[in-house]
């Protein structure tokens, strides 16, 4: 994260400056004005470079340049306004997070687990902002370039997408992916949190494409389903589910506090077949019960997005979630396998490392 102090500090931080740029040609002010290179410029540098650098106090830069303190302090200042310096700072996660996220690796057996720390967890928007940071900063690690990777839908998911930091067309920090929505839109629930939206701008930021998939998570008859995957577009989005690397999804909580539910999907009778079957958590709305297995329901044959067994072969399911009342949903899915790693946050961490 990057962070612009008002101008340089008259004792030590925690943050390491930057070696300030060597001046190789005209320079500018920070409000633009043009600064010849001469020999006062020199003077800057050396100053700044001591102090940042060298980490000598203003006192000992002051007796090595033969000047005073206060005319130190003076250089610095300008040193800053022209520019020469720069700060940057990184977050430390705490090492009860470090511990927890290496605990759920061992305890589920997982590929990769990232925990974070949260102010207030109880803030659901805060918490849910926290896990998708965490989420994107960990990105470069866990997908390679020219990987073709899936994405559910949902809120976690939407803050992981909006936190990524975007990669400039094919340079060296493009992943180049290939996106692939993993189901066609939930319901009414808000455009930005489906799954088309969030493969087309997570492709954007990694500098890589997104299939369309334009259609909805569940079609009004069987025949309606088999109609949207015969196009052409939603084809071949389809086809790219059986070369997944790498599938991002959310974790859904049990039925009765399901977003899929409350997006207006699955109501009625298969509601009532999920409710009687004591749903308690879903993938790609494909709900599961207390034991993990997969929850039987008219719908299905509705469904327009990757099947169940074929979301279970994909070699990486991560998971991005956390809440209170995600605990019991991701317990059983970390528990069956079904997803090889998590980003979450410490209290969802300790929770499920409880029992």
């Amino acid at each position: 994260m990057e962070t612009t102090p008002k101008g340089p500090a008259t004792s030590k931080g925690p943050a390491t400056p930057k070696e300030p740029a060597t001046p190789k040609g005209p320079s500018t002010t920070r409000e633009g004005r043009s600064i010849p290179l001469n020999a006062r410029m020199a003077r800057l540098y050396e100053a700044a470079r001591l102090y940042y650098v060298e980490h000598l106090t203003q006192a000992e830069v002051a007796a090595r340049l033969g000047l005073s303190r206060s005319r130190v302090s003076r250089l610095l200042q300008e040193a800053w306004e022209a520019g020469l310096i720069s700060v940057s700072l990184t977050y430390p996660e705490a090492p009860s997070t470090r511990d927890a996220a290496r605990a759920l690796k061992a305890r589920f057996g997982l590929a990769d687990a990232r925990v974070t720390s949260v102010d207030d967890p109880a803030d659901a928007a805060a918490l849910r902002r926290r896990i998708g940071q965490a989420a994107a900063a960990a990105l470069p690690e866990l997908l390679e370039r020219g990987q073709v990777v899936g994405i559910s839908w949902g809120r976690t998911l939407y803050e992981m997408v909006q936190a990524v930091e975007p990669t400039a067309g094919d340079g060296p920090a493009s992943l180049g992916v290939t996106v692939v929505p993993l189901l066609g839109a939930v319901g009414e629930a808000d455009p930005r949190y489906q799954a088309s939206f969030l493969a087309y701008h997570l492709a954007q930021a990694l500098g890589g494409m997104a299939l369309p998939f334009h259609a909805p998570a569940y079609a009004d008859t069987p025949d309606g389903a088999a109609t949207f995957l015969r196009q052409a577009a939603i084809s071949r989005a389809a086809q790219l589910w059986g070369a997944l690397d790498v599938a991002l999804v959310g974790v859904g909580p049990s039925v009765y506090h399901s977003p899929v539910i409350q997006a207006g999907e699955l109501a009625g009778p298969t509601l009532l077949e999920l409710i009687r079957q004591k749903a308690a958590g879903e993938l790609c709305t494909h709900f599961f019960d207390e034991q993990g297995e997969l929850c039987q329901h008219s719908a299905h044959d509705r469904f327009v997005g990757i099947p169940w067994a074929q979301l279970r072969r994909v070699p990486r399911v991560i998971g991005v979630a956390g809440g209170p009342e995600k605990i019991p949903a991701l317990r059983i899915a970390l528990e069956r396998g079904y997803l090889t790693g998590l980003i979450t946050d410490l209290k969802t961490a300790e929770a499920l490392l409880a029992e």
